[in-house]
């Protein structure tokens, strides 16, 4: 995978997508310093991806830099607040940096996220293929 979006990235170096679904291959790989660089250009060229920020969150979670995760689960929220993903994996690194009371709101708007809506069904969420890479899944 790190092969076909890296030949992607050749011919289209502003492809964001390309830069996120490179980074998740690499964090499989644990090759965590070319992940990092990848998800910080994709959220550089699609600041208003949600799921430029939602990728770079689990990566910082599954990384065990939680104050980390929250910032990036919290840019997330603010372009998606009906995403349930980053509010359930909020409530988790709040709760282990100590953060309860941020953690009990998260779990609150995860709980509300996760009542069906017509404008969320037809949207494939979570983006498996990252929380699969991710050992998050």
């Amino acid at each position: 995978a790190v092969r076909e979006y890296s030949a992607l990235l050749a011919a289209d170096p502003v492809h964001a997508a390309a830069y996120r679904c490179r980074a998740a291959a690499l964090a499989a790989l644990r090759r965590d310093a070319e992940a990092l660089a990848d998800y910080r250009r994709a959220v550089e060229l699609a600041p208003r991806n949600d799921d430029a920020w939602l990728g770079r969150g689990l990566f910082h979670f599954s990384r065990g830099r939680f104050a980390e995760s929250i910032e990036d689960f919290d840019r997330a929220i603010a372009l998606d607040p009906g995403n349930a993903v980053p509010h359930r994996f909020k409530a988790s690194a709040c709760d282990r940096i100590g953060k309860y009371r941020e953690a009990d709101e998260a779990r609150h708007a995860y709980v509300h996220c996760t009542i069906p809506r017509e404008e969320t069904e037809s949207r494939e969420r979570p983006p498996v293929r990252e929380l699969r890479a991710l050992g998050l899944e």
